[in-house]
């Protein structure tokens, strides 16, 4: 049987949970994040010859932590190193969840964006270009209500298909300077990074932003 490990990321309160549970159903673990009260879910789901490993993190911003939920959020997908991240965001304030989304290509892990609560969207008369968000962001969107169901199976089937074929994610190229400095960044810390070699970009962007936790790379 083919296992897929997912890793759920998104703001608190855009319904992420309750993705999770749409996708996962009463196969669930609960357990603290060790050394710490922070909870961790881990669901199992089963598609034909395909079972996947769900986890649904805390609610983060950003993939800079500024507390210790956000810092472990971002810790499950260096230690995981997940086959996938789905970004659950609310459909209902799209712009404000994009920053996240760019973040988290970063990683270069293959990314879909859920974009939840759609239901209330439509009620409000949100108009959602789906197809205009999948090609500037370069992944796919799904259009979800975790209250509905809608999108939930569409999801799962997108989540296999983007495993089985092992594409990637393209991050978003920024300015020429930035780019030289991030790769630059890159050049140096590569050989020092163990593990997590595979985010040497993200990890290079968090210096570059400040990120306390991996300055002390900044010396090679």
């Amino acid at each position: 049987m083919r296992e897929i490990k997912v890793v759920l990321f998104g703001h608190p309160n855009v319904g992420k949970s309750s993705i999770f549970t749409s996708m996962t159903g009463l196969f669930v673990e609960v357990s603290n994040y060790p050394g710490t009260t922070v909870e961790i879910y881990k669901g199992y789901a089963r598609r034909g010859d395909t079972r996947f490993i769900v986890i649904d993190v805390p609610g983060a911003f950003s993939t800079i932590p500024s507390t210790t939920a956000e810092d472990i959020a971002r810790r499950v997908i260096l230690e995981e190193q997940p086959d996938i991240i789905v970004h659950v965001a609310d459909a209902t304030s799209i712009r404000r969840h994009l920053y996240l989304t760019i973040e988290l290509l970063d990683f270069g892990i293959p990314l879909i964006l859920v974009l939840n609560q759609i239901d209330r969207a439509r009620e409000l008369g949100v108009e959602v270009d789906r197809e205009k968000l999948e090609k500037e962001l370069n992944i796919p969107v799904i259009l979800a209500s975790a209250i509905t169901g809608e999108g939930i199976e569409e999801l799962m089937e997108k989540i296999s298909e983007i495993v089985k074929t092992e594409k990637t994610a393209a991050c978003i190229r920024l300015s020429r300077w930035v780019e030289s400095a991030i790769k630059d960044v890159q050049h140096s810390i590569e050989g020092h990074l163990n593990n997590y070699r595979r985010f040497s970009r993200a990890i290079a962007s968090w210096i570059i932003l400040g990120d306390e936790k991996y300055q002390y790379l900044n010396r090679y």
